[in-house]
């Protein structure tokens, strides 16, 4: 016998229907995820004498980061490759390989060869000193 309320499916039809779409998406996010390439923080600040620019690079040492000045861009790299120790009953052996790679444009107002960096607790800082011509002059008035 067909009622005005036969389309309708029964609520464990429903909840069923529901989980299957929740479970295809998290299955399409993380084949997304595992396409995408990671992008580390990176910022950049000014003020009346310097630049500034600030990365994070966890667990890089400073030996492993190469910062390099080409006319007037900044390349900052870092790559890391690790090979973990094996034994005679390794099965499965995991190697981990991290880089990082940023190409900024300086301003040219930045005095070029006083250009410094350090690198404290992952966080790489870049201090890029403004030519004494380009600084911000407070002019009294009187």
């Amino acid at each position: 016998m067909f009622t005005r309320f036969a389309a309708i499916r029964p609520p464990m039809n429903i909840s069923r229907a529901m989980q299957n779409q929740l479970e295809e998406l998290v299955a399409d996010l993380g084949r997304n995820y595992s396409q995408t390439v990671r992008r580390d923080g990176i910022d950049f600040y000014e003020n009346d004498d310097h630049y500034l620019v600030q990365a994070d690079l966890p667990g890089f040492d400073s030996s492993l980061v190469d910062i390099t000045l080409e006319g007037q861009s900044l390349k900052i790299s870092a790559n890391e490759s690790t090979q973990p120790e094996t034994s005679q009953n390794s099965k499965v052996i995991g190697r981990r390989r991290t880089s990082f790679t940023r190409v900024l444009r300086v301003p040219e107002t930045v005095d070029l060869d006083q250009i410094n960096a350090s690198l404290e607790h992952g966080l790489l800082s870049v201090t890029l000193p403004k030519r004494v011509e380009a600084k911000v002059r407070k002019i009294q008035i009187t």
